[in-house]
């Protein structure tokens, strides 16, 4: 899934890269999407990359229903139930950049 999602970035122009939470430190990201086991992950992720990441926050996992039951917590830009499609990826990430 994550292969998949680089290249249909790469694809619409995005410059992506791979990195886990406690990758993001000290690093310069416009946007981060993050995979979650299911909304009760949701707030130890946020605060993991809180600590390193101010900007847009995207969340995809299987267990969220459609609509983004998430987004109540601050900083999610949108909270997106997989499988997804491309164009729904693209739409939430267009969203979130200014």
């Amino acid at each position: 899934m994550r292969q998949l999602l680089l290249r249909w970035l790469d694809d619409a122009g995005y410059r992506a890269t791979e990195a886990r939470a406690a990758g993001l430190a000290g690093q310069a990201f416009d946007l981060v999407i993050a995979d979650v086991a299911g909304p009760r992950s949701v707030p130890m992720l946020v605060r993991s990359v809180r600590a390193a990441h101010a900007g847009p926050l995207i969340l995809l996992s299987a267990r969220f229903g459609r609509g983004g039951a998430a987004l109540g917590l601050h900083g999610i830009a949108a909270a997106l139930a997989k499988p997804l499609a491309r164009d729904e990826l693209l739409q939430a990430v267009r969203a979130a950049l200014p």
